[in-house]
């Protein structure tokens, strides 16, 4: 998906300014997509040369107007069309695995503390997600409650493991024999 995609899918719920897209990009999508902001106004810009969106300005009180940008009948179809098209990409990347994955290399405690930042990260995560979905479900947004419903599920099953594996994990790291040329320097 790309930025026009995802502005066109907050647009899908209804009128919006570009802050507001900007907001519901920073709370909700960044969850799931590694976004960036500074991509939402041209986006607007050429989903409006294409007629995929228009926009009314609104006067304000002591304040510049803003734009209150809404999907056209044209950007409706072309939304779903793409969304009928668009080959959605499946991905587990995270720098943490990729480090545990390399912990036969680092030192113990290093590998230690990793572990301890992402219990830590995905026990606040889950808070934020548990709170996230009550809010979901009283509005009426069943497909995002169901996305929460499920990194809750994943989250709790990620932080349960760890505290499953995670002395037989350290344990091994400890006793393991590491050739010379490969052992790490606790610094």
């Amino acid at each position: 998906m790309n930025t026009q995609h995802l502005v066109l899918s907050v647009l899908i719920r209804g009128a919006a300014s570009g802050y507001d897209i900007k907001k519901e990009l920073e709370l909700n999508v960044s969850l799931y997509l590694d976004i960036s902001p500074s991509g939402i106004y041209p986006a607007l810009a050429t989903l409006t040369e294409k007629g995929f969106v228009e926009f009314e300005k609104i006067e304000q009180d002591s304040r510049p107007a803003k734009k209150e940008y809404q999907i056209t009948e044209s950007g409706r179809q072309y939304f779903f069309k793409e969304m009928r098209r668009i080959q959605l990409r499946h991905s587990l990347r995270s720098e943490v695995l990729y480090a545990l994955s390399i912990a036969d290399y680092l030192p113990v405690d290093r590998v230690e503390i990793i572990l301890n930042e992402r219990y830590e990260f995905t026990d606040m995560l889950l808070t934020e997600m548990r709170t996230r979905r009550k809010e979901a479900e009283l509005q009426g947004r069943h497909g995002m409650a169901f996305v929460l419903g499920y990194g809750i599920a994943a989250s709790e099953a990620a932080n349960e493991f760890v505290e499953d594996e995670r002395e037989k994990f350290l344990t091994n790291l400890t006793d393991a024999v590491r050739p010379p040329s490969t052992k790490p320097q606790n610094r």
